[in-house]
């Protein structure tokens, strides 16, 4: 599954924006914004979706803490396969969690 996008908005050190564009769900769109905090920096995400994609909530959300997850073990320097198992298992929880 290769997802693809176009930069909606592009500034940097403060806000980037884009659609996120898969064979598998409803186009939507991604918007990271870094805030400044007292002893570093928070780094806000948010998805927009089309009303059609509430179906795909969990798989989106397991989706998105697989790759934070990633993200940070990157960001320590190890580079990870995806982990597919423990997608599937924060898919089930989270989809009893929404019902």
């Amino acid at each position: 599954m290769l997802a693809t996008g176009i930069i909606k908005e592009l500034k940097p050190e403060d806000v980037f924006e884009y659609t996120w564009i898969s064979p598998e769900a409803d186009e939507t769109s991604v918007r990271w914004e870094p805030e400044e905090i007292e002893d570093g920096c928070k780094l806000v995400l948010t998805q927009f979706f089309p009303h059609s994609s509430e179906s795909s909530i969990d798989k989106m959300l397991a989706g998105w803490q697989v790759h934070l997850e990633m993200l940070l073990e990157a960001l320590e320097g190890q580079a990870i396969d995806f982990p597919w198992e423990h997608w599937e298992e924060l898919h089930q929880q989270y989809k009893d969690l929404i019902g």
